[in-house]
């Protein structure tokens, strides 16, 4: 199965309740990402595309610092995350 591209972020929150996540450039068509239920839960989604490439080049980082002897729980755990949100 190959993944599917998601829509490049940044994301906002809009709409009247504050819980709509959008693409800067609109509510309709490739603009819309979601309505979610909580306002809480939107803001964590509106911020995923900007950690996830916050988590990608701590990786990188941690790669050329030989962290992996020293945090292997937490590079496993950095991998694992991306991995998911990539849909791998």
């Amino acid at each position: 199965m190959k993944n599917q591209e998601f829509e490049p972020g940044p994301w906002i929150l809009g709409g009247c309740s504050g819980r709509m996540i959008t693409t800067p450039d609109g509510y309709v068509g490739d603009g819309f990402i979601a309505d979610v239920d909580t306002l809480a839960n939107a803001r964590l989604i509106a911020a995923a595309p900007e950690l996830l490439e916050a988590l990608k080049a701590m990786l990188n980082k941690a790669y050329k610092q030989n962290w992996n002897d020293q945090y292997p729980d937490e590079i496993e755990a950095a991998q694992n995350a991306i991995s998911k949100a990539l849909g791998q």
